[in-house]
């Protein structure tokens, strides 16, 4: 008598798991690295508005944000008035930002 082989083996099992779990830590990387590494332009000019606004509150529009991961980033603000005033960013990749006057600082206008 012939018998039926019901299920899977304990090798299928892994591999099966193993395969999925690549997929979903490849997805992940991909998402967070996009996220991070490259930048996401909109959050990073809210995130600067709103730090600048912590010492200069008159400030209320970012014109051009330049972002560095590795180097100071620069960012250029308005106020209601029209006066615009480059400042220096310290960020890291989870974009916690210092802000600092661009006066003794090598810190080109935009």
């Amino acid at each position: 008598m012939k018998r039926m082989a019901r299920g899977f083996t304990l090798f299928e099992l892994m591999f099966t798991f193993v395969i999925i779990f690549v997929v979903i830590i490849g997805l992940g990387w991909y998402v967070v690295g996009r996220a991070v590494f490259c930048g996401n332009q909109w959050f990073f000019d809210s995130a600067a508005i709103q730090a600048v606004q912590v010492d200069h509150p008159e400030y209320v529009k970012v014109v051009k944000a330049e972002r560095n991961v590795y180097d100071l980033s620069r960012v250029l603000v308005e106020t209601k008035d029209g006066e615009r005033k480059t400042f220096c960013i310290d960020g890291d990749v989870f974009v916690n930002l210092d802000v600092s006057d661009p006066d003794g600082i090598d810190c080109k206008d935009l």
